[in-house]
């Protein structure tokens, strides 16, 4: 088991463009970051902990690693 975690709150922001944000749609976005996180993390040789209510923990051997993954969650979840 790795010694540096990185922890992950999914949050989901409303668009001000979009007429209506309803909650199926919330959720699909929700869904994909949350694969988005998971698959990143696992490239940077992260191992998932705990995932409940849109909360995500993920431990880490190298703290490097973390830093990386963090890094390349945010650029890819501003794409999204």
């Amino acid at each position: 088991m790795g010694d540096f975690l990185s922890a992950f709150h999914i949050h989901i922001i409303p668009r001000n463009d979009e007429e209506s944000s309803d909650e199926r749609s919330d959720d699909g976005a929700r869904e994909k970051l949350i694969l988005l996180i998971a698959k990143i993390c696992k490239d940077f040789r992260g191992v998932a902990l705990k995932e409940s209510d849109g909360k995500l923990i993920y431990a880490f051997d190298q703290v490097s690693f973390a830093t990386q993954a963090a890094m390349a969650i945010q650029i890819e979840a501003d794409a999204l």
